[in-house]
């Protein structure tokens, strides 16, 4: 019975043996498979993402902000060039300093995509530097005033480069007047080892919109052989002005018509007459505007301009770009003249 018994245990140990085990022959078990792999999204593709970027560049754009109207694809042209690492040194440099060969290509590198410092003409318009040798030494420039940058749209862009459209302006001291530099594509390629998290590879002015009438619902009536007409408002001219008196007029409106539909950022304008000084304080300054294109309205409060500054300027954004054949402005509220009651704006024009 023993025998038995253990026949029939070693007949069950056999049938529980896997198949490869019944042969002589070698049998490797088939690899794993390699995990699942999720591709990783563009990140250029992500909004904010986009607008993170361009918001740390800012300072780059900045650097750069009074040469507006230079172009470049690539390479910079050298007043372009030496603008930017002008202004850049400022960061480093409070009266003088000098900066070597090497250390000119690192600020150059840091700031641009394409090209090389050793390529730029020593003697390039632009520079605050002074070559002595084979060091450049720094001197400050006259002060000029802060450059603003106004990031409008960042919509545009390829796997390895962001299209911003940017404004800039610059600011002096106080919060007037602004001096509007121009509308400008900055061409960013990332690069996370840049101070600015990027460098530059292009740039590429934006003409002005063009509204070449103006119409108004309420003007003040022909004086002394002046006229008062809203296209005096767009004729390029400070002496000349839009006026209306707040005592004859109700809702009054300014309108500016484009012969076909316009990309449009923001607005600049002078808010009082500019005629001399005397007849700016004399008469009302814009206190509160409002702006109506697109179906959209933009409202501000503007601090009254001291009468020194009577032909500055304020640049107002409108966050953003629009397309508009018709753009509306009111003026809401005044900072209240001295002699007259008269509203009058000398100049404006979109951006």
């Amino acid at each position: 019975m023993k025998k038995l018994i253990a026949l029939l245990t070693l007949l069950c140990m056999l049938l529980a043996l896997p198949a490869w085990a019944e042969t002589s022959e070698t049998v490797e078990a088939e690899p794993a498979a390699d995990p699942v792999v999720e591709p990783v999204a563009d990140p250029m593709e992500d909004p904010a993402y986009r607008q993170e970027m361009a918001l740390k560049a800012e300072g780059l754009f900045a650097l750069i902000g009074g040469s507006a109207g230079e172009t470049f694809t690539g390479i910079p042209g050298d007043t372009l060039a030496w603008t930017a690492l002008s202004a850049y040194a400022c960061t480093f440099a409070q009266d003088a300093q000098v900066f070597t060969v090497p250390q000119m290509g690192e600020l150059y590198d840091a700031l641009f995509a394409e090209g090389s410092f050793e390529d730029l003409d020593p003697s390039g318009s632009g520079s605050c530097f002074t070559q002595e040798g084979e060091e450049y030494v720094f001197g400050m420039a006259d002060g000029d005033p802060a450059v603003r940058v106004l990031v409008n749209d960042t919509d545009t862009y390829t796997e390895d480069a962001l299209y911003c459209d940017l404004s800039l302006y610059g600011l002096g001291h106080s919060d007037y007047p602004m001096y509007f530099y121009g509308s400008v594509t900055a061409v960013l390629v990332p690069d996370e080892s840049a101070p600015f998290g990027a460098t530059l590879a292009g740039w590429q002015p934006i003409e002005l919109p063009a509204f070449p009438e103006a119409e108004s619902n309420a003007r003040l009536g022909d004086q002394a052989g002046n006229d008062y007409y809203a296209a005096n408002a767009i004729d390029g001219d400070l002496k000349t002005c839009w006026a209306y008196r707040i005592s004859q007029s109700e809702d009054p409106a300014l309108t500016l018509l484009a012969d076909e539909p316009q990309q449009v950022r923001g607005l600049v304008f002078t808010p009082g007459y500019a005629k001399n000084q005397q007849v700016f304080e004399n008469n009302h300054r814009v206190a509160t505007l409002s702006v109506t294109l697109g179906g959209e309205t933009f409202s501000y409060e503007l601090p009254d301009p001291e009468a020194e500054y009577f032909e500055g300027t304020y640049v107002l954004s409108f966050d953003g770009v629009y397309t508009a054949d018709t753009v509306k402005i009111e003026v809401v509220d005044v900072h209240k003249g001295g002699k007259y009651d008269d509203v009058c704006i000398s100049e404006l024009y979109l951006f």
